[in-house]
């Protein structure tokens, strides 16, 4: 993964069983996995209305080749 960050309202892509999936990040939370482990999930809109959850860790992200395509400019404070 390219991006050091990854913040909700990126646009992103990532590649699955169902082919390569476009949508906008619009929530991040922490939960466990199934090893008892305290893991960030990352809830995808599709642009067909769906939503979808991925499992935040590096490994998953790299596996699934997730990228950040857009992201809108933020004014720093």
């Amino acid at each position: 993964m390219s991006q050091d960050r990854i913040l909700i309202g990126d646009r992103v892509r990532y590649s699955s069983a169902e082919g390569i999936i476009r949508g906008e990040l619009v929530d991040i939370y922490i939960a466990k996995n199934a090893k008892d482990e305290m893991v960030p999930w990352f809830v995808i809109e599709m642009y067909n209305g769906r939503k979808t959850v991925i499992n935040g860790l590096d490994s998953n992200l790299k596996m699934l080749d997730f990228t950040v395509i857009f992201r809108w400019p933020r004014k720093m404070i």
